[in-house]
C-alpha cells in the first residue's frame, strides 16, 4: 500500500513537472512568435532601421564606409591580377639556359604508346644584341653523327618570348612564351593544329614537357613530348 501510494505521488509530481515545462517551452514559443503590446516597446530599433526594415532594404552604410569599401574591393581586385597574370621575364633568363646540355626526347601517346626516342644535343648561345641561339641536333644511327634538326631564336620585348624556329628545310616558325612560376610556358603558332610546352631549369637539369595536336585531329594525331637534358659544359 505505501509503495502504491509513493507511486501515485511520484506520477503526480511528474506530471506537475512535465505539464510546468511544457507550458513554459511552449509559453515561449507563442511570445516569440506573438509578440505582446509591450514588446516592441522592449526592443524598439532606431527608426531609419525601422523604415530600412519596412522597405526590405538594409541600411545604407555612410561615405566613410563606403570609401573603405571601395578601397578594399580594388585591392582585391589588384591581388588578383597579380597572381592572375605572368611573372616579368628574369633579366638572366638567357644566361640560365647559355651551355650545352646532352639528353634524350621521347614522343608517346596520349595513352602512352611510345612513337619515337632519339638522344638530343642542344646548345644555348647567348647573342650580342640581347637574343639567345639555340641550335637542336639528334644523333643519327647511321652515320653515328650528330645532324642539326631546327635552330631558333629567342628574343624578349615585355612579359613576352618570342621564339623563331628555323627547320632543316628553311621554313620558319614563331612561338609565344611566357615566365611563370619559374618557368617557360610556350606556345606554337601554327594553323594546322595547337602545340604547347613548358621548360624548367632545375639545377643542372632542363625539362621539357608537351602537348601536340596537328592535322584532322584524330587520335593518332595527339602527341606527349618529354625532353630530360643535363647541362654538360
Amino acid at each position: 500500500m505505501f509503495k502504491h501510494s509513493l507511486f501515485i505521488l511520484s506520477a503526480t509530481v511528474l506530471m506537475i513537472s512535465t505539464a510546468s515545462a511544457e507550458g513554459g517551452f511552449l509559453s515561449s514559443l507563442r511570445e516569440r512568435a506573438m509578440p505582446g503590446p509591450n514588446q516592441g516597446e522592449q526592443a524598439s530599433a532606431p527608426a531609419g532601421a525601422q523604415v530600412a526594415q519596412k522597405a526590405g532594404q538594409q541600411p545604407r552604410p555612410t561615405p566613410e564606409e563606403q570609401a573603405a569599401m571601395k578601397k578594399q574591393a580594388e585591392a582585391s581586385a589588384r591581388k588578383i591580377a597579380r597572381q592572375m597574370s605572368w611573372d616579368a621575364v628574369p633579366r638572366d633568363l638567357f644566361r640560365r639556359y647559355a651551355g650545352r646540355w646532352e639528353g634524350n626526347f621521347w614522343v608517346y601517346s596520349p595513352v602512352g604508346r611510345k612513337k619515337q626516342s632519339q638522344k638530343v644535343v642542344v646548345e644555348y648561345t647567348p647573342q650580342s644584341n640581347g637574343t639567345l641561339l639555340m641550335e637542336t641536333r639528334s644523333l643519327d644511327l647511321v652515320s653515328k653523327q650528330w645532324i642539326v634538326q631546327e635552330s631558333a631564336v629567342y628574343s624578349v620585348s615585355g612579359d613576352t618570348v618570342t621564339i623563331t624556329v628555323t627547320r632543316p628545310n628553311g621554313s620558319k616558325q614563331t612561338q609565344t612564351g611566357h615566365y611563370s612560376d619559374d618557368q617557360l610556358f610556350v606556345r606554337s603558332n601554327i594553323k594546322d593544329g595547337v602545340e604547347h610546352y613548358r621548360e624548367r631549369i632545375r639545377g643542372n637539369e632542363l625539362l621539357v614537357d608537351g602537348y601536340g595536336v596537328y592535322g584532322k585531329i584524330s587520335g593518332d594525331d595527339h602527341n606527349v613530348f618529354i625532353g630530360r637534358l643535363r647541362r654538360v659544359q
